[in-house]
């Protein structure tokens, strides 16, 4: 009997040796994509209605159904001469697959058989077999039929798919394979952005190619798009792996290239595979360690932490397995896999075989392929072009050659129709797409005639050009060959292959396209070609080839001013040229641009090749000095060929040269950060120097050119303001690298502390010992300045009272900055910048409410929304409602509602341990004048909302002049808000502040 091959890892599809089994209508297509996801098992006719009519079916859906499966039989009959495939069993039908295939059971088959090859240590065999079994992969699963029931097994499948695509990757950075990833990954993560193994790779890939800079900011772009689209931060593994790459630690490396085979007698690597819970366990039939095993294993935190799950395996500690050929020609596994909960698997490609799990398919072999197919070259490099012996094949327009050029960069992977249609016509293509589509192909095919493979599959088109020649292909594999000969400092070799790579291009890529696939393919390109520029510009600068350098360098620094690494790269010709001037000039023309344009510093690499120009410490060619010319990290020690030498670099001013410990006293980041990304931005750019043009929403500033003045942030009880000061100081600690002082000025009482106090410990902290610490402010002043200069110190003062107490500690030192929070205005500090924060935005509140668990939350928005007001939208009492939702999980947030409603109980319920919103908004009062707190109790207990000067000298029995200095002096504590109202001031309370000073003047009342 023939074989069907059913396939769900794309669009839905049915074959017969190679010849699709022709399916009619969305219900048909519906109910057997219902049968496949549940094979070998009975789905009732009430589940089918569900899944086609989506909940609400016909009276007649049973015969409707009927018909639909009796359809179905017949089309498998006239195709394979059976119709006995789809059973009908009480209460419903069964698709029993015997020896016919499901792709998504084969696929299956092949990740167990390749987590198994890498449990063994064959880690390349592990990795092939990855490979096929993405290739399976025709799109997104069961596309066009996915919608109710189909829809959320879609999904599963597709996030299955995802999960094995990281596990490929980091099998293939084991390999050492991560130049080819980067591309790769970025493309990933265009259409899967929030996914933080895949960022975690590329940023892995990244740091590997030499890109350390390209990391930080595939790190930055991941910081910015958690908060835009959920507002938090990065989990905890990628916030490490930033770190890491920020300190270049030794484990992040890269492996040698290539499996790495164990010699007879020694441990196969213990591997820790991400996502896979019990990688590294024993399998069934491994042998047990002996006694005489050489059994080093990492501690248990370490094996199951982030650099365990990243670090190459050639450079962990291995869990080992005993030594001996039975272990190292243990054979592959040949009985099945452990049962599954899912259906019996159907017949698989993998079982035909009978291949061993550490077997890889070969290649296409070109020698098959007739001869006339090697004369045939595709160009995309310049204008789109087909030739064959040397002669053009005729393309007839742009929308046939962008078709042509689109099947070209899917690289033999199937194309669908509506991608292609948005490629040539964008959004807006005409009625009569699909048929001009069929048309263009159909062109194309008796063009390029048999010398190519142009097929029609499901919803879309392949084109597999064999060995043909394509430039494209030619550039990336001379590209890669290049760069790998750099890595290994061989240099002349390096310009030659990567000047080979870069004669493939003609002029501008995909010349003769459409727009839209031009818009959407060359910036890839663009950067791909950037890259192989700036590695041949290395290579040809190791070789001693900087004057011939300068002039191209010039051009494309001013073509790409943002390009750190051709800056670099220029810097280092001139100064070579003994041009040790200009280049000083390069880097600060850099500085500016990138303070102006994106509000940021150079890099670390860029800014260590400046200190280098600066003191004369950089290496000329002959002497074998990578990390000046590739401006990347420098090589580990065990990786560097024999014979290299390294120039001694003068370590730049800071904590590692002074000796001692570098202060780094900043409060731990509060975890579920959320919202406030503007203010951020402000106080980033304003703590690094950069100067800030207009107002954020809700922040002023008032001088932005003042260049050593304090950063203050101000506003009220628990507004959130220490908090975000935190958070902003820990997003600019690595501009500070000789250390962070923090202080908090108000004790728990509410009573400022003594400056005096502080200095004192910053003192201690900052390396005096407590008998040089003098007794007197000034004098303490005086060595708190003389510490700290030529220092870049950050300094966190939070919850000032006043300026007089800020003032002993501000620093004299232009590299240092200090950022202030307060309630008060601060308003005589001089060349200060300030900013205001208020109450959250209502997306914002809503998602910090949302840490008591996101499902709860959205359950009932309603419910959600009324919190949120009732909280008046301050982090702290937000913070309160979501704790206690935690606390009661029995809660839903209708309950909570209900109970803040009635204001005589709302501050009760307002407290947790610690957080009490009461005590926070209270905690001003008693620094009020008698005459402010008497008057705060009058206008508490009035009717209206909110007062003029002269309605409250009504109520207050006094002048208006003296009323208006009252309610401005409760405004400059945060007790009042105000705003011009008709071209009238009105002063009003904040609901929650009222009823504080309702009970307070209750409390006075009583006693």
């Amino acid at each position: 009997m023939l074989q069907v091959v059913f396939r769900i890892l794309g669009p839905l599809d049915v074959q017969v040796d190679g010849r699709p089994v022709p399916l009619s209508g969305a219900r048909q297509r519906t109910i057997l994509a219902m049968l496949l996801l549940s094979a070998n098992h009975v789905v009732s006719v009430d589940t089918l209605a569900e899944a086609v009519w989506q909940g609400s079916p016909p009276t007649t859906f049973v015969n409707q159904i009927a018909i639909c499966v009796s359809g179905l039989r017949k089309a498998f009959k006239a195709a394979v001469g059976a119709d006995d495939l789809i059973v009908t069993s009480h209460p419903g039908y069964l698709l029993a697959t015997g020896a016919h295939r499901i792709d998504a059971a084969e696929f299956e088959e092949l990740v167990a058989e390749a987590r198994d090859a890498r449990q063994r240590g064959r880690t390349a065999a592990a990795a092939g077999l990855l490979e096929q079994a993405l290739g399976l992969w025709r799109g997104r699963a069961l596309e066009g039929v996915a919608a109710g029931r189909v829809a959320a097994e879609a999904a599963r499948l597709d996030e299955q798919r995802l999960a094995v695509h990281e596990e490929f990757t980091a099998l293939r950075l084991d390999l050492g394979r991560h130049r080819e990833l980067i591309g790769e990954l970025t493309s990933f993560l265009a259409e899967h952005g929030l996914r933080e193994q895949a960022r975690a790779q590329l940023m892995l890939a990244q740091y590997r190619s030499g890109l350390r800079a390209e990391a930080l900011e595939t790190y930055r772009e991941a910081r910015r798009l958690f908060a835009e689209e959920l507002g938090i931060e990065p989990g905890p593994r990628l916030r490490q792996l930033h770190d890491a790459v920020l300190a270049d630690e030794a484990w992040l490396a890269a492996p040698p290239a290539g499996p790495a085979t164990p010699h007879p007698g020694q441990p196969h690597p213990g591997e820790m595979y991400p996502g896979d819970p019990h990688a590294g366990d024993p399998q069934p039939g491994d042998p047990q360690p002996g006694a005489g095993a050489a059994a080093s294993a990492e501690p248990e935190a370490e094996r199951q932490g982030f650099r365990f799950a990243f670090e190459p395996v050639s450079q962990r500690r291995a869990l080992t397995r005993p030594a001996g050929p039975a272990a190292e020609h243990r054979p592959a596994r040949t009985s099945p896999p452990p049962a599954r909960t899912s259906p019996p698997p159907a017949r698989t490609r993998a079982a035909d075989r009978g291949a061993r799990a550490d077997e890889v398919p070969p290649a296409r072999s070109p020698q098959f392929v007739p001869a006339a197919t090697a004369a045939l070259e595709f160009r995309l490099l310049g204008p789109v072009e087909a030739t064959a012996g040397g002669r053009e094949i005729p393309l007839d327009g742009a929308k046939q050659r962008s078709v042509l050029a689109a099947l070209l960069l899917a690289d033999g992977r199937l194309l669908p129709d509506d991608r292609l249609s948005t490629l040539i016509w964008g959004w807006d293509p005409p009625a009569t797409w699909t048929a001009q589509l069929h048309t263009y192909a159909s062109r194309l095919r008796g063009r390029l005639g048999p010398l190519v493979d142009l097929v029609r599959r499901g919803p879309g088109y392949r084109l597999d050009i064999g060995p043909a020649r394509l430039d494209l292909r030619e550039f990336r594999r001379d590209a890669d060959l290049g760069h790998r000969a750099l890595e290994n400092g061989a240099y002349a070799r390096a310009a030659e292959l990567l000047s080979a790579a870069l004669g493939q291009w003609r002029g501008e890529p995909l010349t003769g396209v459409t727009p839209q696939l031009a818009e959407k393919e060359l910036p890839a390109l663009e950067e791909s070609r950037l890259a192989v520029l700036e590695d041949r510009i290395e290579a040809e600068l190791a070789l001693g080839g900087h004057r011939a350098a300068v002039p191209e360098l010039l051009r494309l620094v001013a073509e790409h001013p943002t390009r750190e690494r051709l800056r670099g790269q220029l810097m280092i010709g001139l100064y070579r040229c003994d041009r040790q001037g200009d280049a000083l000039e390069v880097y600060e023309a850099g500085r500016r641009l990138l303070a102006e344009d994106l509000g940021v510093d150079p890099g670390p690499a860029l800014r260590r090749l400046h200190h280098q120009v600066l003191t004369g410490d950089l290496s000329h060619p002959g002497v074998p000095d990578r990390s000046a010319a590739v401006l990347t990290p420098t090589a580990r020690p065990d990786a560097e060929p024999p014979g290299t030498t390294r120039p001694i670099v003068a370590a730049p001013p800071g904590g590692e040269e002074r000796g001692g410990l570098v202060p780094a006293m900043l409060p731990p980041a509060t975890a579920d950060f959320i919202g406030r990304e503007r203010h951020l931005t402000a106080l980033a750019a304003a703590l690094r120097g950069v100067r800030v043009d207009g107002p954020a929403t809700g922040a002023a500033v008032e001088d932005p050119a003042a260049p050593v003045g304090p950063v203050v942030l101000t506003g009220g009880a628990g507004t959130g303001k220490s908090a975000l000061a935190v958070h902003a100081a820990h997003l600019v600690r690595d501009d500070f690298p000789d250390g962070h002082l923090y202080a908090d000025l108000s004790t728990p009482d509410g009573t400022p502390r003594d400056p005096g106090a502080v200095l004192g410990g910053f003192l201690r902290a900052l390396g005096a010992d407590r008998p040089e610490l003098p007794d007197a402010l000034d004098e303490r002043v005086r060595l708190y300045r003389s510490r700290l200069a030529g220092r870049h110190v950050l300094v966190v003062l939070d919850n000032a009272a006043d300026d007089r107490q800020v003032r002993p500690l501000l620093t004299a030192e232009s590299r240092s900055r200090t950022l202030v929070t307060s309630r008060a205005a601060l308003g005589v500090l001089e060349g200060a910048r300030r900013f205001q924060v208020g109450p959250l935005d209502f997306p914002g509140a809503y998602q910090l409410l949302a840490a008591a668990g996101r499902e709860r939350v959205s359950a009932d928005p309603a419910a959600t929304a009324r919190i949120v007001e009732l909280c008046e939208r301050l982090p702290l009492a937000l913070r309160v409602c979501a704790a206690r939702l935690a606390a009661h999980p029995h809660w839903s947030p209708a309950r909570l509602a209900d109970r803040l409603t009635p204001a005589e109980h709302r501050l009760d319920e307002l407290r947790l341990d610690d957080l009490d919103v009461r005590a926070r908004l209270g905690s001003g009062l008693p620094g009020l004048d008698p005459v402010a707190r008497g008057a705060l109790g009058v206008l508490a207990r009035a009717d209206a909302d909110s007062w003029t000067p002269a309605d409250a000298a009504a109520l207050l029995g006094s002048s208006e002049r003296d009323a208006e200095e009252v309610l401005e002096s409760l405004t400059g504590a945060r007790l009042l808000t105000a705003a011009e109202d008709r071209s009238e001031l009105r002063y009003r309370f904040a609901p929650l502040v009222r009823l504080v000073a309702l009970e307070e003047c209750r409390t006075a009342v009583a006693v």
